[in-house]
């Protein structure tokens, strides 16, 4: 019995634990774990969605320069 029990314990240990490792503490159980400082998922994407926007100008532009330099040399 006390071998089965132990078993289960470490079943539901990696279960609580890939539930926090894949959605983070404040989507994990629905936020049970997540505590009153945390920040919600909207505030968290925020800052990546910047990032996004960030990164979407940079390829943009370097597409323009390269556009244009290319142009350049075909004269």
């Amino acid at each position: 019995m006390g071998k089965a029990f132990g078993l289960v314990l470490i079943v539901v240990g990696l279960w609580v634990g890939l539930e926090i490792y894949t959605k983070g503490m404040h989507g994990a159980f629905g936020g049970v774990l997540a505590g009153e400082s945390a920040q919600a998922p909207e505030e968290q994407q925020a800052p990546m969605d910047a990032l996004r926007q960030g990164l979407a100008q940079d390829v943009e532009t370097n597409m323009r320069m390269r556009e244009r330099a290319l142009g350049d040399d075909s004269h």
